[in-house]
């Protein structure tokens, strides 16, 4: 089985920027103009960040506005999910969320368990999330949220299992959750040596891993495997058994003696994209709807190269840098000018319907492609949705981070090389996933966090880590351009 787009009306398949473009046009069918604006553009890679961000305008005008476009948007995403022979997405995920399909194998780790923490930070976390906000890499709010982590040294994670869709991703907390006590159910593609890593990992750690195996010849019971034999026959692919990831979720749903935490951490490159986040919006749908609010958590991992509403005081703190910059940098600037480099932030400030000063934040990456925007914004749809319905939330913004898919690309490699001398800061992966994989903790834990409702921005923005792409004093596609020129030198090294 695959994912398909096809047409509701005829059933013939539909190319996902088309797909893309109807799904926008329904969130913006109030707006005339800018539903007409994303239904007629006439080049959908030109135009689609413009797109995005004029609808990130929109849902930030009101709570009931962002509710509206957002249902609207995932009602039209849904209509077009098919699998490979023509089923409804969601119809053939129901099927398998009723019937037992999945084999568990529960690895139990041996370690001492860590305590919650930064990679590479010893001392409170406050004070490393005050000093990240006064860089303008942090938003405010990361004070409080690792400031509960500091009052609640002897936090317990037992009874709350994370359900990790995309588990053995890189940037998933599945490491952390494990280190510091916690069980872990991971869905990741059948990888013999990634499970293999992944099983040692949770032998090694103070907690437990969950191990999908789904089989045909079950002569052999699991518990006579060798981690070696199980890692040969263990994982679920998410594009193809999509109706075993959801009878597992069901399966271990009464595992959870507390909160039960769907953690939707995918990502693959171009259109899969879309079709694991079909997986991934279908799941959600599916867990909100036979899930109780005291007992289920949606968890995802926000980009901050994206387009979204935010406080005016991020602009005007923009405003503020490039007022403040030394008198080097703007010699420097004034010669990077010449070629559109290290141009001045020009924030763009609206109202909300209550009268609520915000701005467009919109640090979007053009390299990152169409299908990558439209994956993260279905997240957010969801994630919104979820909260105003009274279930809890953590949509953790991440920061850049010196992953291995940017160091194996020269030109982003540059980028991240001379990115910090503009007021940005890629994060050392460890750092960032630890930081990360913290925030969800006091998300799961504090009753408080994201108590209000009444909100269009709370969730992205309240601890978001963004390593400073949001407060920067310039225009973020003119601050690439000038770090990629100034980190040319990387571009003859394999990593730094």
């Amino acid at each position: 089985m695959s994912i398909r787009f096809l047409d509701p009306a005829t059933g013939a398949d539909v190319r996902s920027t088309e797909f893309a473009r109807r799904t926008l046009a329904a969130a913006a069918k109030d707006n005339l103009e800018l539903y007409q604006n994303i239904s007629g553009a006439p080049d959908w890679r030109k135009w689609y960040i413009r797109l995005f961000a004029e609808l990130a305008i929109e849902e930030g005008r009101s709570p009931a506005q962002l509710a509206k476009m957002a249902t609207a948007g995932l009602n039209e995403f849904h209509t077009h999910l098919h699998t490979s022979s023509g089923e409804k997405l969601s119809a053939a995920v129901a099927k398998g969320f009723d019937s037992d399909l999945v084999e568990t194998v529960v690895i139990r780790g041996s370690g001492s368990k860590k305590s919650i923490a930064v990679a590479g930070h010893s001392g409170p976390l406050a004070t490393l999330a005050a000093e990240w906000d006064s860089n303008g890499w942090a938003e405010p709010g990361l004070i409080e949220t690792f400031r509960f982590l500091d009052q609640n040294p002897n936090l317990s994670l037992d009874g709350n299992l994370l359900f990790a869709v995309a588990g053995a991703a890189e940037f998933a907390p599945t490491e952390h959750w494990l280190k510091w006590g916690g069980q872990v159910a991971v869905v990741a593609r059948n990888n013999p040596k990634t499970w293999e890593r992944m099983i040692a990992m949770a032998r090694a750690s103070a907690g437990e891993m969950l191990v999908p195996v789904f089989r045909q010849d079950k002569r052999v019971p699991l518990e006579n495997l060798s981690d070696q034999e199980l890692a040969q026959v263990a994982g679920l692919d998410m594009l193809e058994h999509y109706p075993e990831i959801a009878s597992w979720m069901r399966q271990l749903s009464n595992k959870a003696t507390s909160k039960f935490i769907l953690g939707l951490y995918a990502y693959t490159p171009k259109v899969n994209h879309v079709r694991v986040q079909a997986v991934q919006e279908t799941l959600a749908d599916l867990a909100m709807k036979n899930f109780t609010k005291d007992k289920l958590v949606l968890s995802w991992l926000a980009t901050p190269t994206d387009s979204t509403a935010g406080p005016a005081s991020i602009g005007h703190d923009q405003q503020s840098r490039f007022s403040k910059r030394s008198s080097l940098h703007v010699i420097r600037d004034s010669f990077l000018g010449i070629i559109n480099a290290a141009r001045a932030a020009k924030p763009k400030f609206f109202d909300s319907e209550s009268g609520e000063k915000l701005m467009l934040i919109d640090a979007s990456v053009q390299q990152q492609g169409p299908s990558y925007s439209f994956s993260k914004r279905t997240q957010r749809w969801r994630a919104y949705l979820a909260h105003y319905a009274g279930f809890r939330v953590s949509y953790q913004v991440s920061p850049p981070a010196k992953t291995n898919s940017v160091l194996r690309h020269k030109i982003l490699r540059a980028s991240y090389q001379g990115a910090p001398l503009f007021g940005v800061k890629p994060f050392e992966v460890a750092l960032a996933k630890s930081a990360s994989a913290a925030c969800l903790v006091r998300d799961v834990m504090d009753p408080n966090a994201y108590s209000n409702k009444d909100t269009t921005t709370e969730l992205q923005r309240f601890s978001a880590i963004h390593g400073g792409l949001w407060r920067i004093a310039y225009r973020p596609k003119s601050v690439w351009i000038a770090a990629t020129l100034i980190g040319l030198p990387a571009l003859l090294r394999s990593g730094y």
